[in-house]
């Protein structure tokens, strides 16, 4: 198979030392920064307009045209900061994004190989000139191209190791109007397009984790101890494995304001059993479950969730949890659980269950 070397044998030097460099930028802010050399930019290759009336400024890169925005005519752009556990799970809250706000995101160019990370581009879909790639005639039709750049954007750093996603999001719009939110009458026109097309709402989920939510209500309705997981939110079961995310409550806290160690407990217990129902559809019954407190969350924070089967036999399963902050990827719990998913009458832990706990 092919290979292309993304590798360039071109070196930048500088003219009043020694240095050298890989890149012209990065000879050029040596040479601000040591020389005191202010190198006059290039704008030949600059084609981001502003839209701005009566402004006339080309820029090369999104980001000049938001510190424009900023700081002549005086936008507010935030530049938030993301982290996913998997590439999966990044683009199921990517879609998730782009439904509840109208909008879209799209790659207009290739991936960016870094040390060891990959980065992708992704853009508002009203940017730029619609071209069409037809010679022949066509009949016209509208377009959602507007002209010119929107300043939303999503740089994604995928980790080739580990699979994790850091994602920096600047979700503020430029240029253009989002569209309403669709009236009852559209909706129940899509609904209805959906069902025609054997696409229901309900059928874009797996059976698996239909199922997996209908046991997550029925634990929580049945009014008992599991009832404080009501605000969990399961985001994916199947195959051994289980993605929920819960947002730390008032009613999770502890004396000292933080999540309490039992809630952290119940979430260990919780996913791994729904992580093993995702696979044989049974819970099984508890032998033993440890858990290990490492950071503190507190009260607004966003977890993520994550159970899986590591072995599951004739008799046991052995299931494993990480809790983590959805925003940071800092972990604060990890639990493992172990389970008699065996004969009843055979169940070494019917009578007596091992709990323990590590802080």
């Amino acid at each position: 198979m092919a290979s292309t070397s993304f590798a360039t044998d071109e070196i930048f030097n500088c003219p009043y030392c020694d240095k050298t460099y890989t890149t012209n930028s990065n000879k050029n802010k040596h040479l601000k920064k040591c020389h005191d050399i202010e190198v006059p930019q290039d704008t030949s290759n600059h084609r981001i307009p502003c839209a701005e009336n009566y402004c006339n400024g080309l820029f090369g890169t999104i980001a000049d045209l938001r510190t424009h925005l900023n700081e002549t005519h005086g936008f507010t752009f935030h530049e938030d900061y993301r982290f996913f556990p998997t590439k999966k799970i990044f683009l199921h809250w990517k879609r998730k994004l782009e439904k509840s706000e109208r909008v879209r995101f799209i790659k207009t160019q290739g991936d960016k190989l870094r040390k060891n990370a990959v980065q992708q581009y992704f853009h508002c879909n009203r940017s730029g000139s619609y071209i069409s790639q037809s010679t022949g005639k066509r009949k016209a039709k509208a377009t959602c191209k507007m002209g010119h750049q929107c300043t939303a954007s999503m740089v994604a750093t995928i980790n080739r190791i580990s699979g994790e996603v850091i994602v920096k999001f600047v979700k503020e719009h430029y240029g253009h109007d989002i569209p309403p939110p669709p009236t009852v009458l559209q909706a129940n026109q899509e609904l209805r397009r959906s069902l025609k097309l054997g696409k229901a709402v309900t059928q874009t989920m797996s059976l698996m984790k239909v199922r997996t939510i209908t046991m997550l209500k029925t634990l929580i309705e049945e009014g008992g101890f599991d009832r404080v997981l009501d605000k969990l939110e399961v985001m994916s079961a199947g195959a051994g494995q289980c993605v929920c995310e819960l947002k730390v409550a008032h009613e999770h806290k502890n004396r000292a304001g933080l999540l309490h160690g039992g809630m952290t407990s119940t979430l260990v217990d919780a996913v791994s059993t729904m992580a093993l129902f995702s696979k044989i559809e049974r819970p099984g019954v508890s032998i033993e479950m440890n858990v290990s407190f490492i950071r503190p969350a507190n009260i607004g924070d966003e977890l993520f969730i994550e159970g899986r089967i590591l072995k599951v036999g004739k008799n046991l399963a052995f299931l494993t949890v990480e809790v983590k902050n959805k925003i940071t990827g800092q972990i604060i719990a990890l639990g493992k659980h172990t389970k008699f998913v065996g004969e009843q009458n055979n169940n070494p832990g019917s009578s007596t269950t091992t709990t323990t706990i590590v802080s």
